[in-house]
């Protein structure tokens, strides 16, 4: 049977894998269980496949480094090296030959054995210090006095990539003092080289190695040895590590080579996340900033485009009176979000906020639910109802969707606004309200004037101060401000792995033409968040994959470029509308059959 065995401080374990699946980790329920912080509690598994053992990974934060290889998910061998965390396995077919060492199918058995390697333990105490969750700059300091420290050198270097530009991090000397001309200092020629291949590179012997001992930083500073190692995780570069020894000392061999290597394996990996938090602490700030600035002023309104800071300027100056406010705007821009914000800005901020969908009552009930009615007005009705009217007394009443109240309703309205009282259905008396009037609509209502659809004095009456609200399409940078904000959002009520956007996917939120505003914005993050496989939202996470064609490609027939984008129109519409046939007929003002038609043709897809 295969074996496992690693060195334990001052003893060796030797496991025995007779099982067909051994869970490896720091919980109790593995069945091999290894004491080291820098092991996950369930960090990786063997399976036993066939006549064949395979490796993998349970936690996408787990170092796993087979044979000096970051390794996700690999077949086994006779004699592979595993490093897991800060531990260093052997995995054997048969009984090791070593003497002292017992046959054994648990995770205890404990015997004599020489001491690990104390560089191997640096390497695991270096990855408890970054695990404590320092800040970007102290990692950076932390990980290259860790890697001086542990390869003997007498200065190193983090060179961290940018997208195409270079930046050194960090420069520390063995004193772990910090290095203040670090450019001058790095050999251009070897981090290149590194950064192309992205293989590891020793130079054991600079000054007499035929190429970079013509090097300037070689030269000048009289290197006797030279590494450079990238700096990967999931298989994205993010930097090198670079190190050197000075004078006549000690020349870098190959074992240095392979343990550095181990090391920047696990470094890649916590830095990585150093510096994905270190952008989600830098974007909260900035947030924190423009609210507390100038977006703040919008309140729970997100916004810093010139159509956005005009909307709240008028916030500012109507919110404290008594005005109603009309506003208006594409379905999905956020007029509910506005009439609440007048609201929680007004005097009437104590009182209550009702909101009615004036288009989603059926007509004859609409009137008793605006007014209340009285017990046996109607069949059905078997006890006095308050209205939204009266539910509103104190406070404010928000009625969305203005433009769809039927014309016999809209001249009891009007009598409301005007006297302020109200008569419930069957009653026959007046009663008194307070209220504010606050109502929205993604109708021109003027055309509907013109149509003798909606009365132009209830209009006069409704757009005392009149509110526009921008469409997302037109609101610039806002959609990635709104984006992050969802994702924000969406990652504490959905918690998993994705805690921003790659920058593929900003520029692809940012260039797309969204027709179904915050509302379908809002729906692509959710999805995305709730799905994503990686830390970093991609076009494909948010289902922009099929939507951006190549430019030799992009033309196709005029009648299939019209039908392919009606389509996707349609089903931009249907998402807004939560798959609503009949508000999606309403908002595109067509026949509700042709949204069935085309529903269908998404079935036949």
């Amino acid at each position: 049977m295969p074996f496992l065995t690693y060195h334990d401080g001052d003893s060796v374990q030797r496991f025995e894998l007779r099982r067909k699946l051994t869970g490896i980790g720091r919980a109790s329920d593995n069945k091999l269980i290894i004491d080291d912080a820098a092991i996950l509690p369930y960090h990786a598994q063997v399976l036993r496949d066939g006549k064949s053992w395979v490796l993998s990974s349970l936690d996408r934060e787990a170092v796993l480094i087979v044979n000096g290889k970051d390794r996700r998910h690999t077949s086994l061998n006779d004699g592979d090296i595993l490093v897991l965390g800060g531990t260093e396995l052997t995995f054997s077919l048969d009984a090791p030959r070593a003497s002292g060492v017992t046959t054994s199918n648990h995770a205890a058995v404990v015997v004599a054995a020489p001491a690990a390697d104390a560089r191997l333990e640096k390497i695991a105490l270096f990855a408890n210090k970054l695990l404590l969750g320092m800040e970007v700059p102290g990692v950076f300091k932390t990980l290259l006095d860790a890697v001086i420290d542990l390869v003997g050198a007498t200065k190193g270097f983090l060179i961290h990539l940018r997208g195409d530009d270079l930046h050194i991090a960090a420069a520390r000397n063995v004193d772990r003092v910090d290095i203040s001309d670090g450019h001058g200092q790095v050999s251009d020629s070897v981090v290149a080289r590194v950064l192309r291949e992205r293989k590891p590179l020793i130079v054991s012997d600079a000054l007499n190695d035929t190429i970079l001992g013509q090097s300037r930083s070689v030269v000048d500073l009289q290197l006797s040895s030279v590494m450079c190692v990238p700096l990967l995780a999931r298989d994205q570069m993010i930097g090198v590590l670079y190190v050197g020894t000075e004078g006549p000392g000690r020349l870098f061999v190959p074992q240095d080579l392979e343990l550095l290597k181990i090391f920047a394996a696990q470094a890649g990996l916590i830095l990585h996340n150093a510096l994905l938090l270190d952008d989600l602490r830098i974007e909260n700030e900035d947030l924190a900033r423009e609210v507390a600035a100038g977006s703040g002023s919008g309140g729970s309104i997100i916004g810093n485009d010139p159509s956005m800071l005009e909307v709240f300027r008028i916030l500012d100056r109507v919110a404290p009176t008594d005005i109603s406010v009309l506003v208006t705007g594409e379905t999905g821009t956020g007029k509910e979000l506005v009439a609440r914000e007048v609201h929680r800005r007004s005097n009437r901020r104590d009182g209550p906020f009702i909101s009615i969908n004036c288009g989603a009552i059926p007509e004859n009930l609409l009137e008793s639910e605006l007014f209340g009615h009285k017990k046996g007005a109607f069949t059905g009705a078997t006890a006095d109802k308050q209205g939204k009217f009266e539910d509103a007394n104190g406070g404010s009443l928000f009625l969305d969707e203005i433009g769809e109240m039927p014309m016999n309703l809209q001249v009891k309205l009007l009598r409301v606004l005007q006297e302020r009282e109200i008569e419930r259905v069957g009653e026959g008396r007046p009663r008194k309200v307070d209220i504010r009037v606050i109502s929205a609509t993604n109708k021109a209502l003027l055309d509907e004037i013109a149509t003798g659809r909606f009365r132009e004095d209830l209009y006069y009456r409704l757009n005392e101060i009149h509110v526009t609200l921008p469409a997302l399409r037109d609101r610039g940078e806002d959609i990635i401000l709104l984006a992050q904000h969802q994702q924000k959002r969406f990652a504490k009520l959905y918690p998993g792995r994705a805690v921003g956007f790659s920058p593929e996917a900003l520029a692809a939120i940012r260039s797309y033409v969204w027709p179904g505003n915050v509302r379908q914005l809002e729906n692509r993050i959710k999805k995305a968040v709730v799905l994503a496989d990686s830390p970093l939202l991609t076009p494909a996470d948010l289902g922009f994959e099929g939507e951006v064609k190549q430019s030799e490609d992009r033309w196709q027939p005029l009648n299939d470029a019209r039908e392919a984008f009606q389509q996707q129109y349609i089903r931009d519409c249907l998402e807004a509308h939560e798959w609503n046939k009949a508000a999606t007929a309403r908002a595109l003002d067509v026949d509700a059959r042709t949204i069935f038609r085309y529903i269908e043709k998404f079935r036949d897809a």
